[in-house]
């Protein structure tokens, strides 16, 4: 993988600040006991530190979390990112969901990354009984991912 210019970075960086402190601000004004100032300080940190990798991993983790809320707000945080950003909180699951189908596809786990993405996928959709076929086809492929990445004991 290439290595990101140092302007390239830092607009990588500002945008995951701007578009995680968005959901947050949102968040924080139906939250009843300030919870998000914690996910506020871990943002802006992260940006400080220039740390992009963490930075990365906050813009999954707080997206996901703000896809759970219910349909009123997660309605009004896309309308404010749709409208800051020109995208929402659906326009990355198309793509996922496109990785997860390549992935099932192929038959087989070929990195860390994608066993993480069909590991969420599957306790998405454990309980779901009109998943079942899918839930079952990703657990054999972590179990395959997994005998193979385990060293023997």
């Amino acid at each position: 993988m290439e290595k990101l210019s140092n302007q390239k970075k830092e607009e990588e960086l500002l945008f995951i600040k701007d578009w995680c402190l968005t959901i947050i601000d949102h968040l924080d004004t139906i939250s009843v006991n300030n919870s998000m100032a914690s996910f506020k300080n871990a943002i802006i940190n992260g940006y400080t530190a220039k740390n992009l990798r963490g930075m990365r991993l906050a813009l999954k983790d707080i997206t996901k979390m703000a896809q759970y809320f219910d349909v009123e707000n997660v309605s009004k945080i896309n309308h404010l990112l749709k409208e800051k950003f020109g995208k929402d909180l659906n326009d990355d699951s198309g793509k996922t969901q496109k990785k997860i189908n390549q992935i099932i596809k192929r038959g087989k786990i070929v990195n860390p990354d994608e066993f993480r993405i069909l590991k969420e996928k599957a306790e998405e959709i454990y309980s779901d009984v009109e998943q079942r076929d899918i839930f079952e086809k990703i657990s054999s492929l972590l179990l395959n991912f997994e005998q193979i990445s385990s060293p023997e004991l």
